[in-house]
């Protein structure tokens, strides 16, 4: 038992550098020589992939706060308490236990003394960052430190590491509860290890006698050695990365050899996939309602193919998703999904169909929740949650990840071990993985694992497919800036009927605001502006959950493109919403699956709300000065941030800036530019326009021929109709901005495009009529007569946001 005063001092046969690197520990019992030696020299691309994924995901580097522990400070959201760690231990494990942070029961450090509005600032920034981790990872990261292992590295500086952790509820007003056991540090016995010194955390005991030292020599620390100075009395609130090390665990090869055998990790580390030999008997299946590049989708994973498919945003990679599983579930498949988004993956769960009958539903893997049973033949988990609710031994037959381009390959290697076909979706055009968590310290990557799966899959020419057809957006202006500069014009997109400038992506100037450059990073002037606008959406939204006949309420989304400009909205919005009688909800949609969000860019990949409002935060200084400096939108390779920005809302996206957007013209970052060319792009007007006149030459055109003989039969009518790609559109002359109809021609198209196309029409906002084309060719006179009647119908009808 080590006490205080006690010193244990370990040793390591070779120098360790103050990096740490994993590269260059070797841990005892960890290998046997003879798999050292194999590992070091084996021709075997599986075996080094794997060792390459453990690698990256064994942080013992001194960045990792379970091995080392920053020094308490009087800023930023690590706050120390100046109270025993077992007796705290013990007051928050009684039934109901809450305090508020800086009470009697958990006052502040010395340390770590700040002002009542620096301490809020904190504790709002630690919430916000920690629901971000918890959205991508399904990991609580939001945790008191109880006791600390002290120790002393090779140089003779002495550091802390966790004791224990244990996961807290911390809300904006301070009050802070426990919400998970007291957990043993998993990471630092292993970081011992690696130089030959056993330490033993028993959770049976209060942190001060639950440390159990065994060296393995007990002499004057060495160069290269470490020295455990045994228990300290700390206590500290920060993000830890507490569950990192069951991620490892389960790509560790020396205790589990037979995964080079599995079939996804041989894909992931280039070896040719086996021949699908799987018959395809029955027709596929439609849950929900599929296109022609869906169902082809289906079709190639049904056959057993392992491939990517690319889904830019709004092309229905959820549905197809859907269809995939309940399709491969039908053929008595094993299935696990995984995404690095919690979000998504609940979003799958909740919205999977009730009409699929005989098919087994998901089970939603979560860090608090059971592990899988053994029956279970759909499951759906975040990488890290997988590696802690997963038994060893379960196997699926195929594995789907979600936002491949959010996953990092390390992390996909956890889920990888599971399956033998990998279906790997996501969008090349849009953002890498976060370094957030990265910065919690749960991981120090090398440069082929930091990349993300859907980067190295491409890379590794697995077969490749693409959706096309969108489905998201009301108002053409919210993707066609993307459709053109990002996927080569390539998506099949459907106008709105309103023309009028209340739908769609609008840049607003903010004057006389000012960017506190060196100082606290925001933009106070450009965040109330914003939240003015926010205040407006909550009275409308608000008025509609008390009188339905308004409408559905719409979800907002707030982006800033710093964390800053977040915290900074966080902390102001709940103020401004509560002195007008309103709360968050109010900022809802009708969904439970779209409660309002304010994030920084880098978080927002994947999300998506009805409307959308942008902080640009930079501008010109106190003195007048501007700098071209868009933070994250400056760094390289930043222009897929900016699609990313400009794809998350379904109705509405508002861009506030506080500087004229030209003094972006000689920005020398891809990312600044391409917000220039966004601007610039709705400045000259981003909508699909239609032809305004038929053709006066002979065609065989079905559609051309029925716009022909309508804008004729509709000369001296109030009526007449434009044309746009795939239908027609009905309007009253005196109010050309305003459609009021389409007219589809049914017949032409294969049944699955058809529906696509009217399913994208309606869910653009139009009214729709459908015209046969056989009963058109058999009487077009008596068809435009027809089609006069239903225009004088539903002209009265008022299509409006």
């Amino acid at each position: 038992m080590a006490r205080a005063n006690c010193r244990a001092v370990c040793y390591k046969r070779q120098k360790l550098r103050k990096s740490f690197l994993i590269s260059e520990i070797k841990m005892p019992g960890q290998y046997t020589s003879m798999q050292q030696a194999e590992l070091v020299s084996s021709p075997d691309p599986v075996v080094d992939f794997i060792t390459d994924a453990y690698r990256a995901l064994t942080d013992l580097g001194l960045r990792n706060k379970m091995i080392s522990l920053p020094s308490a400070s009087s800023r930023g959201r690590s706050i120390d308490f100046a109270v025993d760690p077992d007796v705290l231990v013990e007051f928050l494990a009684q039934p109901e236990a809450a305090t508020k942070i800086g009470s009697d029961i958990l006052p502040l450090a010395q340390d770590s003394q700040r002002s009542a509005a620096e301490l809020r600032r904190s504790i709002i920034s630690l919430i916000a960052d920690a629901e971000i981790i918890a959205s991508e990872q399904g990991i609580e990261t939001r945790r008191l430190a109880l006791g600390v292992i002290e120790w002393k590295d090779a140089d003779g500086t002495k550091r802390t590491a966790p004791l224990f952790t244990m996961a807290v509820t911390v809300a904006n007003d301070l009050t802070i509860t426990q919400a998970g056991p007291l957990e043993p540090n998993e990471t630092f016995p292993l970081f011992a290890a690696s130089f030959g010194c056993t330490v033993g955390i028993d959770p049976t005991k209060p942190p001060s006698r639950a440390l159990v030292v065994k060296a393995h020599a007990v002499e004057p620390v060495k160069p290269g050695g470490i020295a455990i100075l045994g228990y300290k009395p700390r206590v500290n609130l920060n993000l830890y990365a507490g569950k990192s090390a069951a991620m490892h665990r389960a790509v560790d090869i020396s205790a589990r050899p037979h995964l080079s055998d599995v079939g996804a990790l041989r894909i992931l580390a280039g070896l040719s996939p086996a021949r699908p030999t799987n018959d395809l008997n029955a027709p596929n299946q439609h849950v929900v309602e599929a296109d022609l590049s869906q169902d082809e989708a289906i079709t190639a994973a049904r056959a057993g193919e392992s491939f990517v498919l690319q889904g830019p945003p709004g092309t229905g990679k959820s549905q197809t998703i859907v269809n995939i599983v309940a399709n491969l579930l039908s053929d008595g498949k094993r299935v696990l999904v995984s995404a690095e988004k919690t979000a998504a993956l609940e979003v799958l769960s909740d919205r999977w169909p009730k009409t699929a009958q005989g098919i087994p539903g998901p089970v939603l893997l979560t860090e608090g929740g059971s592990p899988l049973g053994p029956e279970a033949q759909f499951a759906v988990a975040t990488p890290a949650v997988a590696a802690l609710k997963i038994p060893p031994g379960v196997l699926f037959d195929t594995l789907v990840v979600d936002e491949a381009s959010q996953m990092r390959l390390a992390h996909s290697a956890v889920v990888a071990a599971l399956a033998d076909q990998i279906i790997v979706i996501g969008d090349s055009q849009q953002m890498a993985p976060s370094n957030l968590f990265t910065r919690v310290g749960q991981t120090q990557v090398s440069a082929t694992m930091i990349r993300s799966l859907l980067d190295h899959a491409v890379g590794s020419n697995m077969p490749s497919r693409l959706l096309k057809q969108h489905y998201r957006s009301k108002h053409e202006s919210l993707i066609l800036f993307s459709n053109n500069n990002y996927y080569g014009g390539q998506l099949d997109i459907i106008p709105s009927p309103l023309r009028n400038g209340s739908l769609g992506s609008t840049f607003k100037f903010v004057p006389n605001a000012v960017y506190d450059r060196g100082g606290a990073g925001d933009n106070i002037v450009e965040a109330n502006a914003l939240i003015s606008e926010a205040l407006e959406i909550a009275k409308e939204n608000n008025a509609r959950r008390r009188n339905p006949l308004r409408g559905k309420p719409h979800s907002v989304g707030i982006i800033t493109l710093n964390e800053n400009q977040r915290d900074l909205i966080l902390t102001l919005l709940p103020e401004a919403l509560e002195r007008q009688g309103l709360s968050d909800v109010d900022l809802a949609g009708s969904s439970g699956h779209e409660r309002h969000f304010v994030k920084a860019l880098e978080n927002v990949q994947g999300d998506e709300r009805d409307i959308v409002l942008v902080s640009t935060t930079y501008g010109r200084d106190r003195k007048q000065r501007f700098v071209a400096n868009l933070g994250v939108l400056s760094q390289p390779g930043a222009a897929k941030r900016v699609n990313v920005l400009a794809t998350r809302s379904k109705w509405r996206t508002v861009v506030y800036h506080s500087f004229e957007m030209e003094m972006l013209a000689n920005a020398n970052s891809d990312g600044a530019e391409a917000f220039r060319r966004y601007w610039r792009e709705l400045q000259s007007g981003s909508e699909i326009r239609p032809r305004l006149l038929s053709s006066q030459e002979v065609s065989s055109d079905d559609i051309e021929l029925v716009f022909s003989l309508m804008q004729k039969r509709l000369k001296s009518e109030r009526y007449s109709v434009h044309r746009f790609p795939r239908f027609l559109a009905g309007f009253e002359k005196d109010d050309p901005q305003r459609y009021f109809i389409s007219f589809y021609i049914t017949g032409l198209y294969s049944p699955l495009q058809e529906a696509s196309d009217i399913a994208r029409i309606k869910n653009a906002g139009w009214q729709l009529c459908r015209i046969p084309i056989d009963q058109w060719r058999a009487d077009p006179e008596k068809m435009v007569d027809g089609i006069y009647r239903v225009m004088s119908k539903a002209s009265i009808v008022k299509i409006e946001f």
